[in-house]
């Protein structure tokens, strides 16, 4: 079982403090201080090897991702080609191109590709009237030049 978190910098100090001013066991530091005895040790250790104490991992953690560069690139051409698709679609697409991911997968790799989640603008659409009332504007004003039209406001 791998260790659930890493020790916050108050603790590290509090049992470095304790094992460098006092005369307890590592096991009465580790009760102290709410920390495993093993934990009290490894800092112990680094101590006497003069080692830093602070954490080793950088963010490299956890599961490789299962979509690939060449992946993602595809994953933002079916994106911006169809920007109405849904995640499913998106999904199937991939698959057919020969990446197969879950849909949350496709979800959580298009938000890193900076595209957000919208529904569509409701607009109001056109009666027949409105788009005759367009129709007759446009014919009415189609002889105007750009001259003239530079002078609307």
């Amino acid at each position: 079982m791998g260790k659930a978190k890493d020790l916050s910098t108050e603790k590290k100090s509090a049992i470095i403090a304790l094992l460098t001013n006092s005369k307890l066991s590592q096991r009465q530091i580790g009760t102290a201080c709410e920390v495993s005895q093993a934990s009290v040790r490894r800092i112990n250790q680094k101590l006497k090897l003069n080692q830093p104490t602070d954490v080793a991992r950088k963010g490299r953690c956890g599961r490789k991702s299962v979509v690939t560069p060449r992946g993602k690139r595809i994953l933002q051409k079916i994106a911006i080609g169809n920007r109405r698709a849904t995640h499913a679609t998106i999904k199937q697409k991939l698959e057919d191109a020969g990446c197969s991911v879950s849909v949350a997968t496709v979800r959580r790799n298009l938000y890193d590709l900076g595209f957000k989640c919208r529904r569509p603008v409701k607009k109001p659409r056109l009666t027949p009237a409105m788009v005759q009332k367009r129709w007759t504007w446009a014919n009415a004003h189609k002889h105007l030049t750009v001259d003239d039209w530079r002078i609307v406001s």
